[in-house]
């Protein structure tokens, strides 16, 4: 009986041989191959519809958004913009947060802060009763200032000296720079200078002669000698009481000890001197002098 005879449909039957099925199976195979590329495509073109729509629904509705914000913006009003799909999370352990965060450094502290040196108070000069000079030049020096104690430096390879108020005399033709250290009663120091400038003095002079000789080897005037500075040239001449030279020196390093020109020591009594002398400044100096010879 037939399945479909309510429909009025009739089926022939057919017997299928072994060739038959063979191609049976490849109108089979084929037809079924093109219908599911066909439905593969049509849904994959399905949702690339859907994926597109939905895009260009999403455009749509972020102009819409902007353009609402923009108006409230401009209307002055307080309103809350739409919140974007991806909104910023802000974290519970922020930047701020004094807690470091789980795998990070902790910050180091600040190093303490430095103790800035209390500024030195010492005010202090130099006075002095002159500052330049012929040589030997004898200087007064005066510290004026605060400090308690005052430490001198001439510069010259002396000593240094502790004291307010020292007097110094400088020998050689230089210019000296002179430092006193001031001291505070809390130690602090401070350097002062003052340039001293010493010349050589180039004026020629002589001492007065002497008028006593005693040469006995007692150390006191036991020879005569012409003492001067700055003498060129020189010439002493000696005699006897009846004006008889009896005894020359021409240089100012010549000493007489009571004896004639050959050695022989002289009997004492009354001699007379004349020394004629020329300064490297071209001044001439005479002396004169009677000397008493006591053996």
């Amino acid at each position: 009986p037939s399945l479909f005879k309510d429909e009025g449909i009739s089926i022939t039957e057919n017997v299928v041989t072994e060739d038959d099925s063979v191609e049976l199976t490849k109108e089979l195979v084929t037809p079924i191959t093109e219908i599911q590329k066909e439905v593969i495509t049509n849904e994959v073109s399905e949702k690339n519809e859907d994926v597109i729509n939905e895009y260009n629904t999403n455009i749509k509705s972020n102009k819409t958004e902007r353009h609402s914000i923009g108006n409230n913006t401009e209307k002055g009003k307080n309103e809350s913009p739409i919140p974007s799909e991806n909104p910023v999370i802000v974290e519970e352990n922020s930047k701020n947060s004094s807690q470091p965060e789980v795998g990070t450094t902790k910050p180091k502290a600040d190093p303490p802060a430095v103790k800035e040196a209390e500024p030195i108070n010492l005010n202090v000069s130099i006075n002095v009763n002159i500052s330049s000079g012929k040589a030997p030049l004898t200087v007064q020096f005066d510290a004026i200032g605060n400090g308690v104690q005052y430490f001198w430096d001439f510069s010259d390879g002396s000593e240094v000296i502790n004291g307010d108020s020292p007097a110094h005399v400088f020998t050689e033709e230089r210019t000296y720079r002179v430092k006193v250290t001031a001291q505070d009663n809390k130690g602090n120091t401070k350097d002062t200078y003052k340039t001293i400038i010493v010349e050589k003095d180039y004026s020629s002079s002589m001492q007065e002669l002497q008028n006593v000789i005693t040469p006995n080897g007692d150390g006191e005037n036991d020879f005569f000698k012409v003492r001067g500075i700055n003498i060129d040239r020189i010439t002493v001449q000696i005699a006897d009481s009846k004006g008889k030279p009896i005894y020359f020196m021409n240089q100012l390093d010549d000493i007489w000890e009571g004896k004639d020109q050959n050695g022989n020591l002289l009997p004492q009594g009354q001699y007379y001197i004349v020394a004629v002398a020329i300064g490297t400044d071209g001044k001439r100096h005479v002396k004169k002098v009677a000397i008493n010879l006591y053996n």
